[in-house]
Parts: structure tokens; sequence; C-alpha cells
């Protein structure tokens, strides 16, 4: 399929050159990451990512006791010990692949 139709974005220079770097990153342009976007939102009936008012701050790790830190990282070792993690360049590889991007 041709890509025919053209979308124009303004926003400040200073975001689209980090936007830029960071998908050159991944291998991708921002026309790329524009088109995932689309695609996952197409594909999820909506935005492909939760959208709240009030964000909430990552989990701090100088915040937790030191039961609550050992839970969290026995959380992560074992998303990974049982495959469920992917690496990053693996996930824009298939979506890529999948999108024909």
């Amino acid at each position: 399929m041709s890509k025919t139709a053209c979308i124009n974005v303004r926003m400040e220079p200073a975001i689209k050159e980090k936007a830029e770097r960071l998908f050159a990153e991944f291998g991708i342009t921002t026309a790329d990451a524009i088109n995932i976007f689309i695609h996952k939102s197409l594909m999820v009936g909506g935005l492909p990512f939760d959208v709240r008012k009030n964000i909430s701050k990552p989990i701090a790790a100088a915040s937790l006791s030191e039961t609550e830190l050992n839970q969290e990282l026995a959380k992560g070792y074992d998303d990974h010990e049982n495959g469920r993690v992917t690496l990053a360049a693996e996930s824009f590889a298939k979506m890529n692949k999948d999108f024909r991007i």
C-alpha cells in the first residue's frame, strides 16, 4: 500500500529534536513512530497507553523498605526468568515487520 496521505504536526523544535534522536536509537524515523502509534491505536481501539490526569511517579528504591525493595526485585527477576520480558529492539523489529515499515 503506497503512502499518499500527509499529516502535519506542529511542536516545539527542541521536542522534535529529542524525539528524532530517541527514534533514531531504535532505527526508525519520526514518521515511522507516528505510523506505529496509529497502527497500534487501531489495533487496540483507542490510545495504546493509559491516559491519566495524575501521573504516578515510578517506584523510587529509596522510598521502599528493604522488604518492599526485595519484593520488587524478586518480581522483576521472576518476570525475566519466566520469559515475561522482551528486548526493545525485538519489539520494534516485530512491529516493523508486522506493519511493513
